[in-house]
């Protein structure tokens, strides 16, 4: 496993966190839409979050920048090594590709702009100096953890 502090000079003092995380919009793809984030920390409820999506109001936007405020916190509190859980296959494909969309100039295999840019850079700069794994966990199949992101993120469509 490569050291999580070997490019940021930040001593990580704590060992693994598992977040799972989700992103919600209502009315996502029509007129007003509203996205919301959440994020459920396992070990320590405490950073739990429930926050309205910054910047563009989408689902896929909304799962980006739930993954990516579940890293910053976990940062912040000191984790080098964070397992991040999502029901998106979305974000999933995102991470495994974008070595190669980093490479083309953020563009995909024919050529056409990467959608979610932006986010997907913030969240490529976020992972920076610590281990992320993401793991795929099925939408609303019974998993408590999963389920209460969900809520999470559907309650910050109306912060």
């Amino acid at each position: 496993m490569a050291n999580p502090q070997a490019h940021t000079g930040i001593r990580y003092t704590r060992p693994s966190v598992t977040v799972y995380t989700d992103g919600a919009c209502q009315n996502n793809g029509l007129t007003n839409p509203r996205a919301g984030i959440g994020g459920v920390f396992v070990e320590c409820p405490h950073l739990n979050f429930s926050l309205r999506c910054p910047g563009r109001q989408s689902s896929n936007s909304a799962e980006i920048h739930a993954a990516n405020h579940a890293v910053y916190l976990a940062k912040k509190a000191g984790y080098g090594n964070i397992t991040i859980w999502t029901d998106s296959e979305f974000v999933i494909n995102c991470m495994h590709w974008k070595g190669n969309w980093k490479v083309n100039g953020w563009r995909k295999a024919n050529g056409e702009l990467v959608e979610n840019r932006e986010e997907l850079q913030l969240l490529d700069q976020s992972v920076q100096g610590v281990h992320v794994s993401f793991e795929y966990v099925p939408g609303h199949s019974g998993n408590r953890y999963n389920e209460l992101a969900d809520c999470l993120a559907r309650d910050g469509c109306s912060r």
